[in-house]
């Protein structure tokens, strides 16, 4: 019995001798896992700064476009340096970034550099992104630029100072360690191509196109037709401020654009002190122009000014007014210079008054721009292949751009091919077949084609889906019953964003629980929409990764800025947050014009 106690305790003791160096080792390993850590945030905290002042630099860099070279480097420097000393290293509190220099820096300091950053490969030796012939091309930063103006990006390459010192590798001799980290930043331009659908629909909520108040917007004179017996049942003069349905001759002026006369309506009425802020936004009292298009117009007008204040080197919008054909006055070509920007500011102003027998009158305005709707018929597919066109044929030398065209439009396309147009369902088929067939363009492209549906007669909508995030939230509500286990309560609403997530459609595209067909597309009206249009377009916008912007009316139940409470089906026909049609169109065109060009390209 002693004999095996003594061997039990010898057994013990050996095991005890061999697990000595192992638990030895593992602590080693686990002291050195803290170091590599802390070494690891280090360095991650370090690049992240160094991306903040990239970014910085190259912000404050464009900012003073008209200064001297030199003083736009050194104002970038000091940026860059003021940022980077911003971030506090977590962690390391005794280590900082080291201070920035331009180009080059003695030993222990980090370096901000200026040059280009080629996203592909330019023509010409001459070009500021040429390769040597043979040699591949793959995306890289090159320092040695000679012109101020093909300068894109800035690099920083940072140390931590002084260097990070270990706590248990020091144990083998390593005191220290020297922690770098680079970022580089660079930009890509916008081109915007605003395409806008200047058909007689487009003026359909505020000029009737029947009924006994039956009004165009425009005349072609001489009158003959249907002109002619629509114009003869206005009465002379308008006896008032009154509804915006009703019109009187008085209204109307003559202009003479490319060689051909219109009667135009220039009524306005815009009430000051109504006592009622509803009434301001009622079309039925509020009077500023044709609707939904003046309210697209002034949407398009303010995402233009923060386009124009957000601008980097490279930006270029455009604007394109169609129907049945595109006429030179309608078309302003991409360009990003001030006064470009300037010219389409005042095209889009619908504030402005404008006395159209005044010969000195500013040319530089919506009238004369053609920037109106007049009877004809809609060819989307001709106004969307001529800004592919232009897109595709005017790209940079050798920088990326984001290019995407936005339509503003009703989405009753009625043209089976270049002038043969008919507003009959038999020509709208086709048509949208037309439309379609371009769609593999765009995504071949990388060009979005973001669509804005405006106007009663096709109800333009979104579906009433609840969020998933809703859904899982009521239910940990009824398991646990209070917010602090749950959170806040987040939207009810899905979101376009998770409907594609989920890959189900956010519309519904039948008409009276079927497939919208001829007498749908023949009685179409704000009361009995055809909505077919929101199926066509908003999987086209699906397809090439684009925005879907239904321009709604503000539910009259709750009135402006009040969320809808009204729902129709599964369709919210009012917009969710009580917002004007202006305010919504705003919205989605800045949504697009306001991306942020920046980016951190390594």
């Amino acid at each position: 019995m002693k004999r095996r106690e003594t061997i039990l305790r010898n057994e013990v003791g050996a095991a005890v001798a061999l697990m000595a160096p192992v638990t030895v080792a593992m602590l080693a390993v686990s002291a050195l896992c803290v170091d590599a850590y802390i070494m690891s945030t280090t360095q991650e905290q370090l690049r992240h700064s160094c991306e903040y002042a990239s970014l910085s630099a190259l912000e404050r860099y464009l900012e003073l476009e008209n200064q001297p070279y030199n003083v736009r480097l050194s104002s970038a420097l000091q940026t860059a340096n003021t940022v980077a000393g911003m971030n506090q290293l977590l962690g390391s509190p005794d280590v900082q970034l080291s201070q920035l220099s331009l180009n080059s820096g003695a030993q222990g300091q980090g370096v901000l550099t200026a040059g280009r950053w080629c996203f592909k490969q330019s023509a010409g030796q001459g070009s500021p992104c040429a390769m040597p012939p043979g040699q591949p091309f793959v995306p890289h930063f090159r320092t040695n630029v000679s012109n101020p103006a093909h300068v894109n990006a800035f690099r920083c390459e940072a140390n931590a100072f002084p260097p990070l010192r270990t706590h248990f590798a020091r144990a083998i001799g390593q005191e220290s360690v020297a922690i770098r980290a680079s970022a580089t930043a660079s930009f890509i331009p916008r081109r915007v191509k605003l395409t806008v659908d200047a058909t007689g629909s487009v003026s359909y909520m505020t000029h009737l196109p029947s009924g006994t108040h039956r009004a165009r917007y425009a005349y072609r004179l001489p009158l003959s037709g249907t002109d002619q017996t629509m114009w003869n049942q206005l009465s002379n003069t308008r006896p008032g401020p009154g509804v915006s349905t009703r019109h009187y001759k008085s209204d109307y002026e003559t202009i003479t654009v490319a060689g051909v006369s219109y009667k135009i309506d220039t009524y306005r009425h815009i009430p000051t002190d109504t006592g009622n802020p509803n009434w301001a936004y009622n079309p039925q009292y509020n009077y500023g122009g044709p609707e939904p298009l003046t309210s697209i117009l002034k949407g398009v007008h303010g995402a233009l000014e923060e386009f124009e204040h957000q601008a980097v080197p490279g930006d270029q919008v455009g604007l394109l007014a169609f129907d049945n054909e595109i006429i030179p006055l309608r078309q302003i070509p991409l360009g990003g210079d001030p006064a470009h920007i300037q010219r389409l500011l005042k095209i889009t102003d619908t504030v402005t008054d404008v006395n159209l027998s005044d010969p000195n009158r500013d040319r530089d305005n919506l009238y004369d721009a053609f920037l109106w709707p007049r009877p004809g018929y809609t060819d989307i597919h001709l106004a969307l292949d001529a800004s592919l066109d232009e897109l595709e044929n005017s790209s940079t030398n050798d920088g990326a751009t984001r290019d995407s065209v936005v339509l503003l439009t009703d989405g009753l396309t009625n043209c089976r091919s270049f002038q043969n147009c008919s507003n009959t369902f038999s020509y709208y088929g086709p048509a949208v077949t037309r439309v379609q067939n371009l769609v593999p363009q765009f995504r071949s492209g990388r060009i979005q084609l973001h669509i804005i549906l405006a106007g009663g007669s096709v109800g333009p909508h979104t579906l009433n889906i609840r969020s998933e995030r809703h859904i899982d939230w009521a239910n940990c509500m009824a398991t646990h019953g209070n917010q602090s286990a749950c959170g806040a309560e987040p939207s009810y609403w899905m979101s376009d964003t998770e409907a594609r997530r989920l890959g189900r459609m956010f519309v519904n595209r039948q008409c009276g629980g079927s497939a919208c067909d001829s007498s749908d597309f023949s009685i179409m009206s704000s009361t009995d929409p055809f909505f077919d249009p929101n199926g066509v377009f908003y999987s086209i916008a699906r397809e090439t990764q684009a925005l879907w912007g239904p321009l709604r009316p503000i539910d009259p139940a709750t009135g402006v800025g009040q969320p809808a409470v009204r729902i129709v089906g599964e369709r919210q026909l009012y917009d969710p947050e009580g917002l004007t049609i202006e305010e919504q169109a705003y919205a989605h065109v800045k949504q697009v014009m306001g991306r942020n060009p920046f980016l951190l390209t390594e």
